[in-house]
């Protein structure tokens, strides 16, 4: 997930879509600050079984986000993009909810 440009306010940014990302690991450490900084409409989503943590990611987010926010869990483990594969049941549900979320 890049916060960083979202966080700025020379970035415009009407929506965010953060699919599958991990927080305090592999490099990654977003703070409660740079979230509350995301202006626009915010919508986390993760698998609940994902192995990199990226469901406890997906909650933090969603805790420390302003409002617009959503928050959405879908079941099974695959990780990040692995959500969007036609294997995968979550696929057509996913890509549903985001092109509604983004219509809104």
């Amino acid at each position: 997930m890049t916060t960083r440009p979202a966080g700025r306010t020379s970035v415009a940014a009407d929506a965010l879509v953060e699919i599958g990302g991990v927080n305090h690991r592999s490099g990654y450490d977003f703070t409660r600050e740079q979230l509350e900084e995301i202006q626009g409409a915010k919508l986390f989503i993760s698998s609940a079984l994902d192995s990199y943590g990226a469901a406890d990611a997906a909650r933090e987010w969603y805790g420390w986000a302003r409002q617009p926010k959503r928050l959405e869990i879908f079941d099974g483990s695959a990780h990040g993009t692995e959500l969007l594969l036609t294997t995968e049941p979550t696929a057509k549900p996913l890509i549903e909810l985001v092109v509604r979320f983004l219509e809104q």
